[in-house]
């Protein structure tokens, strides 16, 4: 059998395309704004940017912040609104996305929020983070969810104990640090909109 050699694609920090819209059949448009963010070489540093991101987010765009139930009742965001943090050795991607008719107001509500970050509440990230690390050893008792994560960490170089053990470590710079990183000009929106019934 050949060895199979990974072919090398050099990406581009830039965004390949700054807008989106497509139309699909549905009844509320669907909005997403994507950050693009150097990868990460080095898979426990790139675990525990992510453990930050994850952290940080939850601060800023949950019920954690005051803000968010504003949000729900102004329509800006639904119950679908949610976050992902996805890092790679030569990618990484911050995607916030949600249902909602006011695509432009929750562009500037995201971008707004991650330009506001000045402040973490040590009180907060300690919550924070006895809630990961309970998730984290809940999910050894489900068999699927364990096997999953086992050779998900295997495959991208890192250590499932290692990765659990690397949240009580993260601190309150280490978030305001992940937090600068952000390059606020280089995202991208992509905007699904209902099937015009005229």
């Amino acid at each position: 059998i050949p060895s199979v050699k990974r072919k090398a694609v050099v990406e581009k920090t830039e965004v390949f395309k700054k807008e989106h819209t497509l139309t699909m059949d549905i009844s509320v448009p669907k909005n997403c704004i994507a950050y693009k963010c150097k990868g990460i070489e080095d898979p426990k540093k790139r675990n525990r940017i992510e453990w930050c991101y994850k952290m940080l987010f939850d601060m800023y765009f949950s019920s954690l912040n005051p803000k968010y139930q504003e949000w729900i009742d102004q329509e800006i965001i639904n119950n679908s609104f949610t976050f992902e943090i996805d890092f790679g050795k030569d990618y990484g991607l911050l995607l916030f996305y949600s249902e909602s008719e006011k695509t432009q107001t929750f562009i500037n509500t995201i971008k707004n929020e991650l330009m506001s970050i000045s402040e973490i509440k040590k009180e907060v990230l300690e919550q924070l983070k006895r809630r990961y690390f309970g998730v984290s050893i809940n999910a050894l008792s489900n068999m699927k969810h364990l096997a999953i994560t086992f050779m998900r960490t295997y495959f991208a170089d890192q250590d499932f104990y290692e990765s659990i053990e690397m949240i009580e470590d993260i601190t309150c710079d280490d978030l305001l640090e992940v937090a600068k990183d952000i390059d606020l000009d280089n995202f991208s929106c992509v905007v699904i909109n209902p099937i015009s019934k005229e």
